[in-house]
């Protein structure tokens, strides 16, 4: 499913692709923060979030850190399952802060992620290290 997130501060393109958990099992590599592919100056940048966490996530937000608010959640009305990935493309290389919530409202957060032009990054949302909102 495309959606095209329209607020200038999260100029992405979102694919959400389906992915078992064999296939992260079986893809090696790109643990989280892993930069892969060639840096091609100018181009848009791809972000790929990986659940690879023991909750479904319901929300997911990705601003500049100069900004002060999350803006739109870029997941919408689907959830990323565990074993799944959401795909961020066309993303604009600078510096970018990225946030979590699963279904009980606990959350994980990426700060002040430097993003390359035409690089390819891969997140795991792992099960460690979540934060509560209680």
């Amino acid at each position: 499913m495309m959606k095209d997130i329209r607020s200038a501060a999260q100029r992405a393109a979102i694919t959400l692709t389906l992915m078992s958990v064999v296939a992260l099992a079986g893809c090696g590599g790109g643990g989280a923060g892993t930069t892969t592919g060639p840096i091609v100056q100018g181009a848009p940048a791809t972000v790929i979030l990986r659940n690879v966490s023991r909750e479904a996530i319901f929300y997911v937000y990705m601003s500049p850190s100069s900004d002060t608010n999350w803006g739109e959640d870029l997941l919408g009305s689907n959830t990323l399952a565990v074993g799944q990935s959401l795909t961020l493309s066309n993303i604009t290389a600078g510096v970018w802060d990225i946030r979590v919530v699963d279904g009980s409202g606990h959350w994980k957060e990426w700060r002040n992620e430097t993003i390359e032009p035409g690089t390819q990054y891969t997140l795991d949302v792992d099960g460690d290290d979540w934060n509560s909102q209680l």
